[in-house]
């Protein structure tokens, strides 16, 4: 089962790159983005990330190559960090 996984995720993230990291490209691997979005976890959630600038809060409301976060400084994309689910009243 593992193997199967690890399969799996080898081919999107193949699909992923021969796109250019656009999920929404329209071609070969039309549908990754959609796929993606089925998935994700934190899509409609509010979160918190860790980035290297610093600490960013908001909902998930949508993915482009990154995480697309709406809060307070308005919408924000956020390509690298360590993601958690926010706490009540962040």
């Amino acid at each position: 089962m593992a193997q199967r996984l690890a399969a799996h995720l080898a081919r999107l993230v193949d699909q992923w790159e021969a796109d250019d990291g656009d999920p929404d490209r329209q071609g070969r691997h039309a549908g990754l983005g959609g796929r993606l979005r089925e998935v994700c976890w934190s899509l409609g959630r509010r979160v918190r990330v860790r980035t290297p600038a610093g600490v960013v809060r908001g909902e998930v409301i949508d993915l482009r190559p990154g995480l697309v976060l709406r809060g307070a400084q308005g919408e924000v994309l956020v390509q690298a960090g360590d993601v958690e689910e926010a706490r009540e009243g962040e």
